[in-house]
């Protein structure tokens, strides 16, 4: 049975447990009669005992059908249209994911495209600065190893040692 936060039932919650009911209480006495434990016993060997009268049967057939035109019809009524949307709920669902799915790739090879753009500034940028740097060292070197500059080395180093001893 379908539970509620609130004790009210709706008319469809209660027509249905007046169905289950009934068809109970239908069963309980078919069980009996046939002396049978459940209802799966119920079938045509049983149903044709000698105890079992024609005017048994059409009675159980009776209300068994007035059971079903009562209630089960107009259940089945209510149920099948709803049963009907939540499969084109499911359907919709399924397409949306789909769609998600679908965004959700184009998204990551967007971001890919922007990490191979970044990679590609990167790079470049390294490739001028270490130019750049290569450039100052090459100038910064070539005054410094001139060989001017490496007698003046070489002559002060002497003259400090010189000096020193």
């Amino acid at each position: 049975m379908i539970e509620r936060s609130s004790p009210e039932k709706t008319a469809n919650e209660r027509l249905l447990e007046l169905l289950f009911e009934e068809r109970e209480l239908l069963m309980t006495g078919i069980r009996e009669e046939l002396e049978v434990a459940s209802s799966s016993e119920v079938n045509i060997s049983n149903l044709n005992k000698r105890s079992v009268t024609k005017e048994k049967l059409c009675s159980w057939l009776e209300r068994m059908s007035s059971i079903l035109n009562r209630s089960a019809v107009p259940l089945l009524q209510i149920v099948v249209p709803k049963a009907d949307h939540c499969e084109s709920l499911e359907q919709e669902k399924t397409k949306n994911q789909s769609t998600i799915i679908q965004l959700q790739d184009e998204v990551l090879k967007k971001k890919d495209e922007e990490i191979d753009v970044m990679k590609q500034a990167v790079k470049q940028t390294l490739k001028s600065e270490i130019n750049s740097y290569a450039s100052v060292v090459t100038k910064s070197c070539a005054t410094a190893l001139a060989p001017c500059n490496i007698g003046k080395a070489v002559k002060t180093a002497v003259d400090r040692e010189t000096s020193s001893s």
